[in-house]
C-alpha cells in the first residue's frame, strides 16, 4: 500500500509538471504549431489534441488549442470512431515504434526542447 501511494504521488507530480510546461507560451506554441503542421500525421495530431485537453487548464489557452486549431473536431472524431480507432491506434503505435528505432528524428517529443 505504501508503494501504491508513493507511485501515485510521483504520477501526480509528473502530471502537474507537464501541465505547468504545457501552459507556458512555449508549450502552447509547440502544441498549436504541431496541430497545423502539414507533415504531422493524423495520429500525432489526435495524440496532441488529447494530451492538450488533459493537461491544459487555462481556459483561454484551452480555447485557443481546441477551437482555433481544430483540436475539438479531432477529439470528436476520436469519440465517433470508437473501437475502430483504438485498433488503428495500436497498429500505428507499433509501426511508429519500429520507425522511431530506425530514425531518431521521429522519436522527438512534444516538449523535448523545454
Amino acid at each position: 500500500s505504501d508503494n501504491y501511494q508513493e507511485v501515485r504521488k510521483v504520477i501526480q507530480s509528473v502530471g502537474h509538471n507537464l501541465t505547468l510546461l504545457a501552459e507556458t507560451g512555449y508549450g502552447e506554441g509547440e502544441i498549436c504549431h504541431r496541430l497545423v503542421l502539414p507533415v504531422a500525421s493524423k495520429m500525432d495530431k489526435q495524440a496532441i489534441s488529447l494530451s492538450a485537453a488533459l493537461l491544459v487548464r487555462q481556459r483561454k489557452m484551452l480555447r485557443n488549442i481546441l477551437i482555433t486549431h481544430d483540436s475539438l473536431d479531432m477529439l470528436l472524431d476520436i469519440l465517433e470512431a470508437g473501437d475502430q480507432n483504438i485498433a488503428i491506434t495500436e497498429t500505428a503505435d507499433d509501426d511508429k515504434s519500429q520507425e522511431a528505432a530506425s530514425d531518431p528524428s521521429l522519436a522527438t517529443s512534444l516538449f523535448s526542447q523545454a
